[in-house]
């Protein structure tokens, strides 16, 4: 049975306030002592923001200015009155998660002591009749407890860092809100029986909307995790209100001189934010597909994926290695770890280059750039209807490699950077020795073929391989 305890409430405080101290209390101490998250929670006791001062309309003897002053004020406070509660929330949940889960972690180490695991066997083992064909009953449950703790020790500590994590999202989320506040007051105050700030104001408060209406990351975290917020669809009602205010903005500015400007802003953002909600939409559909490509893929090859034989100096690239490629993109439309793993590797290496006049002694390095170059070029391309692999490697080859490096060659920024058509001749005999060393099947161009190359290079700019 839970324990029930009475509590007496201090004089001078309300039940209100008790409860809210109880769940301070439940949080970690590094989220309870920020400054943040003390704003968030001393905000508003009953979680309903009290009105602005100045609720009510202002009297008719009040000028358009103060009207304005009114409206965007209004439309101010629906935004903190929409985002604090439900910060508020999340910042209970992700505190309670983190100090469960810390407290277990504590009570699994003292459990993990030699004589308490010891003790505990005991007193379970003795409940617990001796089979004779397993052995005494207490080395069972002894090693039941330790699996029992290492499961629960691994799960907690995940959970622990989740809840670290959404604390972070929560921090950085949040603390933008608190510095707009302050603004918001500071500009308010400083409008105030002036003209001339008013649009200064407004300026603020049409920063404090466009803040508001962003999507919340947090939001979306929390809610994979199983929470829910009182509200609806929080990013549809953000993107809602935004067009309302979008409806009313021309009668409330529509004679300042700098409506157009605003107005036109105030829209762009708009459109962005539906674009962003339905790419959030869409990666929110994709998403069990995406988790359950990833979980085929690494049944299929492993943790270490089916890339690594065909690193720079490996195997040459093959058809396995472009079917891996193209299976390695998910139904997102994104990479897979083990692909942009591979992709990383083969762009670490430097390109684009001017050759220079001792090749020979950068040779190696230059064909571990052309080895890269012609990897993902094999992958990111396809062969032509009927065309044999090595003959698509050299095609790639050429279009990929040596034409491209011929455009800093017969083009060169630099007269210093220029090479004659036999010296790059003899580079790419060199080269492709080289690369054929590896398993390649290439074969070097001529002098005859370089020549027509670097006149359609100085013609042209760029030459496919048909060209030369």
């Amino acid at each position: 049975m839970p324990e029930v305890r009475f509590v007496r409430v201090p004089q001078g405080r309300t039940i209100g306030d008790a409860v809210m101290a109880a769940r301070e209390a439940c949080l970690p101490d590094e989220i309870r002592q920020n400054a943040v998250a003390q704003w968030v929670l001393q905000h508003d006791r009953t979680m309903e923001p009290s009105p602005p001062d100045g609720d009510r309309p202002p009297p008719e003897r009040d000028s358009p200015h103060e009207l304005q002053k009114y409206v965007l004020k209004r439309a101010a406070f629906a935004i903190f009155q929409r985002r604090i509660p439900m910060y508020f929330g999340a910042l209970l949940h992700i505190g309670r998660v983190w100090e469960v889960s810390a407290r277990a972690l504590r009570e699994i180490a003292l459990l993990n002591e030699p004589s308490v695991l010891a003790d505990a066997a005991r007193e379970i083992g003795d409940s617990i009749p001796e089979d004779s064909s397993r052995g005494p009953a207490e080395d069972d449950v002894r090693t039941e407890l330790e699996h029992a703790c290492s499961d629960a020790r691994q799960l907690h500590t995940g959970r622990v860092q989740q809840a670290r994590d959404w604390w972070r999202l929560w921090r950085n989320e949040v603390s933008p809100f608190r510095d707009q506040k302050e603004r918001l007051d500071a500009a308010f105050h400083a409008s105030s029986g002036r003209r001339e700030r008013g649009w200064e104001f407004a300026s603020v408060v049409l920063d404090t909307v466009l803040l508001g209406s962003e999507p919340s990351t947090l939001v979306s975290d929390l809610r994979r995790d199983g929470a829910e917020f009182r509200g609806g669809d929080f990013h549809a009602d953000s993107i809602g209100s935004l067009g309302g205010i979008a409806a009313w903005l021309p009668l409330v500015f529509w004679r300042d001189p700098e409506f157009h400007w605003w107005s036109r802003h105030f829209v762009e953002h708009w459109i962005h934010l539906q674009e962003v909600r339905v790419r959030q939409e869409r990666e929110r559909l994709l998403a069990p597909c995406v988790e359950a490509a990833l979980a085929a893929l690494r049944a299929q090859g492993g943790d270490a994926g089916p890339f690594l034989p065909y690193d720079v100096g490996g195997r040459p690239p093959s058809p396995e290695l472009a079917a891996a490629y193209r299976q390695h993109l998910l139904p997102d439309g994104t990479a897979s770890p083990w692909r942009m793993q591979w992709e990383a590797r083969l762009d670490a290496l430097p390109r684009g280059q001017a050759l220079p006049h001792n090749w020979r002694a950068a040779l190696d390095e230059l064909t571990r750039q052309a080895d890269a170059t012609v990897r993902l070029g094999a992958c990111t391309d396809a062969p032509r209807l009927g065309e044999p692999w090595p003959a698509y490697l050299q095609r790639v080859f050429e279009e990929k490699y040596v034409a491209v490096a011929a455009i800093g060659i017969a083009k060169p920024r630099r007269p210093d950077d220029a090479l004659s058509v036999p010296a790059y001749a003899a580079f790419l005999a060199a080269l492709t020795e080289k690369l054929v060393g590896m398993g390649y099947e290439l074969t070097p161009p001529t002098a005859q073929r370089v020549d027509r190359l670097f006149v359609a290079v100085r013609k042209t700019g760029y030459a496919s391989s048909g060209d030369w």
